[in-house]
């Protein structure tokens, strides 16, 4: 499978390559134009051959339908991951390949340890393997990985109507781009196109990769970015009337953060009904 990791402005602080590069896993990095692939191979880990330059102007939906248009055929899937993982975690192998696990007990059987138990990126591969396949089955073509360590959220393996964190993201290419006037939360947008057109994606609950988040470079810190992401959560629930609410989180801007609202298949199967 093609893997690809989009980068922009963080030539220092860019790591999923090096997590691949250690169990020989082929990728290519992502740039925008010329002047990136200058600045990132002052890298002494990143080597001119693993650089794909988009010869675009930066934007991280512009780089997403790049990939789509250029690098992949129809029908074919490929991951994309940002660019500072730092590492992965599955569910414990005893456990990983059920369908569920009791999460909800009292006294819990669970614990964090066994839904996140650090593995190696070929192992994560796995797991990816394992999540095409389910995908084929049940023909989603937006594929993502656990976006929480809770194990109170992750009873199920697979989850079908969710939020499609696209920190590592496997995408069948079909007729849908990224939209391009969501610059901040353009998985939330890629999100609810997949919902909208083919009624799912698949979340993959026993898998998650580990990476920092609103770091310097790419689309900014927190504060940087504050006012995109308000405008794109605007602009969402504007497009897709009631599919998204505002969501409180501490430490964040409320107009700045949404959640979806139907979350269960026959939720979301009532709220496309009002689209008709």
């Amino acid at each position: 499978m093609k893997i690809f990791i989009p980068s922009y402005n963080r030539p220092g602080l860019i790591s999923t390559h090096l997590l691949l590069e250690a169990e020989g896993i082929d990728y290519r990095i992502v740039l925008a134009d010329e002047l990136q692939k200058i600045e990132y191979l002052k890298n002494p880990s990143i080597v001119a051959d693993k650089i794909i330059v988009a010869h675009i102007k930066p934007g991280v939906a512009l780089v997403r339908n790049w990939i789509l248009e250029h690098l992949v055929i129809d029908g074919e899937w490929y991951m994309t991951m940002d660019d500072n993982i730092t590492g992965f975690e599955k569910v414990v192998p005893e456990h990983y390949d059920k369908e569920a696990i009791a999460v909800k007990t009292l006294p819990p059987v669970v614990s964090k340890d066994m839904f996140n138990a650090s593995c190696s990126a070929k192992e994560f591969m796995y797991a990816v393997e394992d999540t095409v396949k389910k995908a084929d089955e049940i023909e989603a073509k937006y594929c993502t990985f656990a976006s929480t360590d809770n194990p109170f959220f992750r009873g199920n393996k697979w989850r079908t109507v969710g939020y499609g964190l696209s920190c590592v993201a496997l995408i069948k290419k079909s007729h849908l781009r990224f939209n391009i006037q969501i610059r901040a939360m353009d998985d939330y947008g890629f999100t609810a196109q997949n919902l909208v057109e083919f009624g799912k994606i698949l979340v993959n609950n026993f898998a998650r990769p580990v990476k920092k988040h609103y770091q310097p470079g790419g689309i900014g810190t927190y504060d940087e970015r504050v006012m995109t992401k308000i405008a794109d959560a605007q602009y969402l629930m504007y497009k897709y009337p009631g599919l998204f609410r505002y969501n409180k989180k501490s430490g964040t801007n409320p107009l700045a953060e949404i959640v979806l609202v139907p979350n269960t298949p026959d939720k979301l199967e009532k709220w496309l009904s009002t689209r008709e």
